[in-house]
């Protein structure tokens, strides 16, 4: 029986048998969800969520999300659907620990094993169906791909999605051996220089950074807590105290620019060069409720009744679950006066 592509770069990483053990099997390794956070391109994820997670630094795990069940429901009938359509031979493959890079992991969604290529597979709501227009498919999913062929030596993959619960759509992705070597010298040295020895990497301004800190470090309401860092402090006070400013500056120059295109519009929709080309456009902004409820004598009549969430009763009556998914900010004291 001949070997399959993958056996002359990579081996089998291991077996498990529940969430738990497979969670511990991906600590043991950077594989092809983390590649788009390592590299700063993740909506989910970042360096330092990546190392949080691979630290075990995070909160217990709650389990799969529903979107993520879904995921791994649908995946072997995507999977199978893709093959029939395409009359390719689609197989099945554990996940993958490269020989060369031994932290590098790959789980292959599946494998053509005659033409030396991966599957990925990808099931993505309605909302997404903008990124597989035009041949085009989702970046993390082309990153992932490349990370893949990194610990396979693929000669590329096809990514096949299923978009809206009810539209096939596949392309195939070949192998870049230029993303491969940026990909890979990004992760190993996420891994070497931070997960391996256990530094925490720079912090970074994205929601998954800021969700990993509460993960971390979750809020002790009411705490005050002496610094042992005070010049780390005073340096972060200073930045953001200067981004505060740039901000409200930043805003007052955009409202600015915008009421001189307003009057150079003179009420036009569109402002256009002698040659007839497109300048300015007006666009429909968000309804402005609380103008229209002060100003307009017919509001009442547009009023409707909806369901909110009782907050204030949440606050008393169960006053962890409101902190759970109340967000924060943060307030820096004035000096005071000497």
């Amino acid at each position: 029986m001949t070997a399959p592509f993958w056996a002359e770069h990579a081996e089998l990483a291991g077996h498990y048998k529940d969430r738990a053990e497979w969670l511990e099997l991906r600590r043991t390794g950077i594989g092809s969800s983390d590649c788009s956070a390592i590299l700063g391109l993740g909506k989910y994820g970042s360096p330092f969520s990546v190392w949080v997670d691979k630290t075990a630094r995070g909160v217990d795990d709650d389990g799969p999300s529903e979107a993520m069940e879904w995921g791994n429901i649908l995946e072997p009938v995507i999977r199978d659907e893709f093959a029939r359509r395409t009359e390719l031979d689609v197989t099945a493959c554990p996940t993958l620990r490269s020989l060369e890079r031994p932290w590098q992991l790959y789980n292959p969604d599946g494998l053509v094993l005659t033409e030396n290529v991966l599957v990925e597979i990808k099931n993505a709501s309605q909302w997404l169906a903008h990124e597989w227009v035009d041949g085009e498919v989702p970046d993390h999913a082309e990153l992932q791909v490349q990370h893949g062929c990194a610990v396979t030596g693929a000669d590329g993959a096809y990514v096949v999605g299923l978009v809206g619960g009810n539209r096939l759509r596949w392309e195939f992705v070949p192998r870049d051996d230029e993303l491969i070597a940026l990909i890979n010298e990004a992760e190993a040295r996420l891994w070497d220089e931070h997960i391996v020895p256990d530094v925490q990497p720079a912090i970074d301004g994205s929601s998954a950074t800021e969700q990993a800190i509460g993960a971390v470090w979750a809020r002790q309401h009411g705490v005050e807590r002496v610094t042992d860092r005070p010049l780390a402090v005073a340096d972060a006070v200073l930045d953001y105290r200067v981004a505060q400013a740039d901000e409200k500056a930043a805003l007052a120059r955009k409202a600015k620019a915008k009421n001189e295109l307003l009057a150079l519009m003179q009420g036009a929709d569109v402002l256009t060069d002698e040659a007839g080309e497109p300048l300015v456009r007006l666009q429909r902004g968000q309804f402005r409720e609380k103008d229209f409820m002060a100003e307009e004598p017919t509001a009442p009549e547009w009023l409707h009744k909806v369901e909110v969430v009782d907050r204030a009763r949440m606050k008393t009556e169960s006053p962890d679950l409101f902190r759970r998914y109340q967000s924060v900010s943060i307030r820096i004291p004035n000096p005071k006066k000497k």
